[in-house]
């Protein structure tokens, strides 16, 4: 599929210009510091090499490239050099540019619902998705998991980092603070993202379709919001609602309503945050292993 035909099937609901690049950097933030970690510290990466010994790591849907260039930021210069980052999206609006990249880091444009180019069929040991939960449609995220496990080699691990939008919520920091704009606009928001074909419950079920997909879980975790995150959680999703409505609106009002009565609800919204209404999702985390006789 040519880079015309992936932007032309493109259905995504942020607009990829610089301010949804800076969400994607604060969300990317957000996950290192409630984790702890960018790989998941059941997944085995090597710290010694062979000569000529080549360990490779693959990001759908990768953005603007910041988990992997986090990842690269944790490797010793002994992995640097044996270990190549390959991250794939199927725009190239946010790619950094070539010049201010690792030399280890090489970004593709590339579906991940599509068919899998023969090079990359059990091309990598790790492959990583994050934040797919505006993306997935029909409530089956299948044909991503069974692409990653066509990528990844013989014993290879699936990583999946998500953000469980059916948990979105506004939490008042007192009975005296109201969040009834704030949980107006997150109605809206599941208005918009019904009207588009997006649904939740998949999520929740997310280790079972490992499981369904060939993948031995490893790992299934779901995660309250912290209290210490509360403000970047507030501020990275009140980014993501304020790019939403902007696209939805442009794109069909019949998607999701006028964009001055959407533009109204968020400014009020916007009050109540101001006085401390937070802003959160769970967050899940699934890791899966490929069978190491699996081709």
């Amino acid at each position: 599929m040519t880079i015309q035909e992936n932007e032309e099937r493109d259905e995504y609901i942020f607009s990829r210009e610089f301010k949804d690049s800076a969400r994607l950097h604060l969300q990317h933030w957000m996950w290192k510091f409630r984790l702890g970690w960018s790989i998941h510290p059941a997944i085995p990466v090597p710290q010694f090499f062979k000569e000529g010994e080549l360990f490779r790591i693959a990001d759908i849907g990768t953005g603007n490239g910041c988990y992997l260039t986090e990842v690269n930021h944790e490797l010793n210069p002994l992995q640097r050099s044996h270990i190549h980052l390959h991250g794939f999206d199927i725009s190239s609006n946010q790619f950094p540019h070539p010049a201010w990249r690792p030399s280890n880091l090489r970004l593709s444009v590339f579906d991940a619902f599509g068919p899998i180019p023969d090079k990359y069929i059990g091309a990598f040991d790790i492959v990583h998705v994050r934040a797919f939960t505006c993306v997935v449609k029909g409530n089956d995220p299948g044909s991503l998991i069974t692409n990653a496990w066509k990528m990844l080699k013989p014993g290879g691990h699936f990583q999946w980092d998500e953000m469980d939008s059916a948990t979105f919520a506004a939490t008042s920091p007192n009975e005296e603070t109201s969040n009834h704009y704030t949980k107006l606009l997150l109605e809206k928001f599941q208005a918009g993202c019904k009207g588009v074909g997006l649904q939740f419950g998949w999520v929740s079920q997310l280790a079972e379709h490992f499981q369904k997909n060939g993948f031995a879980v490893r790992d299934s975790i779901r995660l309250p919001i912290s209290d210490e995150l509360r403000k970047a959680s507030t501020d990275n999703f009140l980014m993501g609602l304020e790019d939403m409505g902007k696209v939805l609106t442009e794109r069909d009002e019949r998607i999701l309503e006028s964009k001055r009565q959407f533009n109204e609800n968020f400014m009020q919204a916007l009050q109540e945050t101001g006085k401390g209404v937070s802003l959160h999702m769970e967050m899940v985390i699934v890791v899966g292993r490929k069978d190491p006789s699996e081709q």
